[in-house]
């Protein structure tokens, strides 16, 4: 967003990538199946968006006592040391890692980040 509270230069990069990675993909259409083609396009589309959901669907499962407690004894609600207006927005503890790369895609972290980002409505739905 700038100044004027306008995406559209966030909006053209995005279409930018999506074009090059579309060009790509049509560079080796050719040596393709149609069945392999969808695959690609639809892994392309979608599969962050899916990881994201699943990963999500993992937290709010620990959070109702529907996972495995393995997973459960990952995640912690956040508790501030001190009485905050934030204290009942149903937030979770992130953990500190020593490497950005792969500590940031542990469960224990990647889980409670995405789970903080989501806004108050859909955390608090059920």
């Amino acid at each position: 967003m700038d100044k004027h509270a306008s995406t559209e230069d966030h909006i053209t990069s995005v279409c930018r990538s999506a074009q090059y990675h579309l060009y790509n993909i049509g560079r080796i259409r050719k040596y393709l199946t149609r069945e392999a083609t969808e695959q690609l396009i639809h892994a392309f589309i979608t599969l962050s968006q899916r990881i994201r959901f699943k990963v999500l669907l993992l937290v709010f499962k620990c959070q109702n006592n529907m996972a495995p407690p393995y997973l459960q004894d990952l995640i912690r609600p956040h508790q501030p040391t001190r009485a905050l207006r934030s204290a009942g927005h149903s937030r979770l503890e992130v953990p500190i890692t020593k490497t950005n790369i792969y500590g940031n895609r542990a469960f224990c972290v990647a889980g409670p980040r995405l789970w903080n980002e989501l806004p108050a409505e859909l955390k608090n739905c059920f």
